[in-house]
């Protein structure tokens, strides 16, 4: 440390006397900025008092501490045991005069450096003594050796001289005038500043404050002599360059005025940061006002919010008023109570990480209206540091995710539910990109149902074919092929190895689905087990085909006794009819008509048998013809009814079985002239509309009608609607329509008003 004693050398009883006559301030810091002394004009730039003081960061004004830890981390680092050089004074709009000294000696293994600052005004009124007293001074080696009782001179043309050799050297432009304004002397700087020559002349100051723009330089002269003050104001030359211009008195050794000293500072750099600053500052302040996200920042040491923006009024149901304070008080008093803990131990958790990555946390606060918590999302990251690398503030932007939190939930709830959905019908979905080297993705519930782990199916689609069956594999890869290119749905039956080495069978749908995101397609769609369905359905369609076999049998066994029967009744008739007593005619009438009644049944049971077993015989067909052929016969039944039919044009080339397409159509016309109301001439349309990929045809009549409960039942074998006295048939007609219809994979449908007709309608696909 600087012993006080070495002062009285010259003439002061301590080193503040010394210092503050000169304006200079003596700053003693280790290599961790750590202030050991400080003494002198430190008011001048130090914020905090000085018994205070701890440490060189956040003792002196933001801009001079900023440009002078620069000066000190460069001599901190080089070999140079001394630096002199010079930063501006923002408040005072001077320049400081800077210069470090490394000591010789250490401190608990730390070097000492000691700082001097002064104003280069006032540097430019002492003596070229107090500057060698001083170096005696501040070095330590010579402590013992100071002189001492060395006189201070002062002169006012020793003064000029030494401004004129501080200014020169340091790039200062100046000017000397007496008090009416003539130009004493001036540095050539001032005519590389403003691009003017100087003479010395009372004319000249007009002519230099017209080449100054922002300000009247004879006006302001004029009021430092009035008014014996000093006036510094910032100022630009033609060219747009700034610069700081200071007009101070210039007095005797009595305090008489004896001229004025103008010196002009370039602070152009200065200036122009200083107005980028403003702007950014200002678009900042803009954008965090106009921000939906709040901004704070965390003091660390006080662990409080030093900043909150006052935009966290609307997160939380608050009017936001001009001038109302949104504080660290405000804001924890919003917070929820349980999340408070959670925040702190988010911020200790940044600070400990040192900012390498921005931290997120979800908390709460509780809005004003509705006292109901509003979710919030932070991130944070590391706003400001101490020169050792200590965490000392965090920076946090702070959005509201309430909505997207109620979404995520509803959604997490939905997803639970499909989820459920999905066990429960053992179902799952799937999804495959071909244009991510068949990337694929298999959930949990489609490994449950096949047993197999993820890890065994793999993330490719190819290996999960090879879990497919054999026989069910080739099929499967030639459907998916052609789905991708015409975009249809997929829907087929495959057999997939389980974990215990089984094949069971699955019901696979896909269907192509464009990514909004990367434009890719991606197969999407649904495995579902159906291994004991299909099996029943084996059952089921081997019993079937069983009892169609039967049916076709019995039928086809017997004809033949009912044709013996009908036979010996004839030939009874014919011998014994006459003969026979009245009762006994009615009685073989009787047995003759119920003969025909199950031929008739044997034979449309037979036909009907047929149609399943029967294979079909696909062509391209003319409607037309088929329909007209229809008509031709059933000519016979037309004209007994009087029957009106309208045809319209219809398809000319349909793939179906000749045989069956005319059987249906025989049945629908003839039911449509059967089942009419008495002394009703039948009207019968009959027409065709194509649709995109299938024909719809209709028939249409004027008849008697069918209630809507009996729809679905008159498809039905041996349905019937009416007494056989009523009207005629087996109850078969319709049920074989239905039949043909199924076996060329078309849908079959009615509509119909009682007593005012039906309409019966019928597709075939193209």
């Amino acid at each position: 440390m600087i012993k006080k004693q070495t002062f009285s050398s010259l003439k002061k009883s301590t080193p503040e006397e010394l210092f503050v006559d000169i304006g200079l301030t003596i700053i003693c810091v280790d290599e961790n900025c750590v202030i050991h002394f400080i003494s002198g004009d430190y008011k001048r730039y130090c914020i905090v008092k000085k018994e205070l003081v701890t440490n060189l960061v956040g003792t002196l004004l933001p801009e001079i501490e900023v440009q002078l830890l620069k000066c000190f981390q460069q001599i901190k680092h080089s070999d140079s045991s001394i630096l002199k050089t010079t930063i501006y004074d923002i408040e005072d709009r001077k320049c400081i005069i800077v210069e470090i000294r490394k000591t010789l000696k250490f401190q608990g293994g730390k070097r000492l450096y000691v700082i001097k600052l002064q104003n280069e005004v006032i540097s430019a009124l002492y003596d070229i003594n107090y500057d060698e007293q001083l170096s005696i001074a501040l070095n330590e080696r010579s402590f013992e050796n100071t002189p001492r009782n060395l006189p201070i001179k002062d002169d006012f043309y020793k003064h000029k001289n030494k401004f004129k050799t501080f200014a020169d050297s340091a790039g200062v432009g100046w000017i000397f005038l007496d008090l009416k304004l003539n130009i004493l002397s001036c540095a050539s700087e001032i005519s590389h500043f403003f691009g003017i020559e100087f003479e010395n002349s009372r004319e000249m100051i007009k002519k230099f404050s017209e080449a100054i723009i922002g300000h009247d330089i004879e006006s302001l002269c004029k009021q430092v002599i009035n008014t014996g003050e000093l006036c510094v104001v910032e100022v630009q030359n033609n060219y747009g360059i700034w610069f700081s211009a200071t007009i101070q008195l210039d007095k005797d050794d009595l305090g008489q005025p004896m001229g004025l000293l103008l010196s002009f500072f370039n602070i152009h750099e200065y200036k122009v940061a200083l107005i980028e600053r403003k702007k950014v500052n200002d678009f900042f302040g803009k954008l965090v006002k106009t921000s939906p996200a709040v901004i704070t920042t965390y003091d660390i040491k006080k662990q409080q919010f030093s900043y909150v923006s006052s935009n966290i009024a609307r997160f939380a149901g608050y009017t936001e008023r001009k001038n109302e304070v949104f504080n660290n008080d405000f804001f924890m008093s919003i917070i929820y109570n349980n999340d408070i803990s959670l925040l702190n131990a988010h911020y200790d958790d940044v600070a400990q990480k040192n900012g390498a990555i921005p931290l997120q946390i979800e908390y709460r606060i509780l809005h004003k209206e509705t006292k109901k918590p509003v979710w919030l999302l932070a991130t944070s990251s590391v706003y400001q540091r101490s020169a050792a690398g200590e965490v000392l503030s965090i920076i946090t932007s702070t959005q509201n995710i309430n909505d997207t939190k109620k979404i995520k939930q509803e959604l997490a709830v939905f997803t639970e539910r499909v989820q459920a959905a999905f066990k429960c019908s053992r179902s799952a979905i799937w999804e495959w990109s071909s244009g991510q080297k068949n990337k694929a993705w298999w959930p949990e519930e489609l490994c449950d149902l096949i047993g197999w782990s993820s890890s065994e199916i793999g993330s490719s689609f190819r290996q999960l074919l090879g879990f497919i069956h054999n026989d069910d594999r080739e099929l499967f890869i030639k459907s998916l092929k052609l789905l991708s290119q015409e975009n249809k749905h997929y829907e087929k039956d495959i057999r997939i190895k389980t974990k215990q080495r089984q094949f069971k069978w699955f019901r696979i749908s896909a269907k192509i689905n464009e990514s909004e995101i990367d434009n890719q397609k991606k197969v999407v769609g649904t495995l579902t087990y159906i291994h004991e369905k299909k099996q029943a359905e084996h059952k089921l369609k081997k019993l079937n085909e069983e009892l169609e076999r039967f049916a076709y049998l019995a039928s086809h066994d017997l004809k033949e006794p009912l044709n013996t029967i009908t036979s010996f009744i004839g030939l009874f008739k014919e011998e014994f009819y006459e003969a026979l007593e009245s009762d006994a005619q009615q009685y073989l009438q009787f047995i003759e008509g119920a003969t025909i009644r199950m031929g008739s049944l044997i034979k449309d049971l037979l036909a009907y048998s047929q149609l399943e077993n029967v294979s079909l015989k696909q062509e391209a067909n003319n409607l037309n013809l088929i329909v007209a052929d229809v008509l031709n016969d059933i000519k016979k039944t037309i004209h007994v009814s009087g029957a009106l039919i309208c045809v319209s044009e219809l398809p000319k080339e349909v793939i179906c079985d000749r045989t069956q397409i005319r059987q249906l159509f025989q049945n629908l016309i003839t039911n449509s002239i059967k089942y009419q109301c008495k002394n009703t001439i039948p009207k019968i349309t009959i027409g065709c509309v194509d649709r995109k990929e299938f024909y719809e045809f209709f028939i249409k009549d004027n008849g008697i009608g069918i209630h809507k409960k009996h729809y679905k039942r008159i498809f039905e074998v041996f349905k019937r609607l009416h007494l056989p006295e009523d009207y005629e048939g087996n109850g078969i007609g319709l049920a074989n329509c239905n039949r043909i219809i199924n076996n060329h994979h078309g849908n079959i449908w009615l509509t119909s008003e009682l007593n005012s007709g039906t309409t019966f309608y019928f597709t075939l696909p193209k």
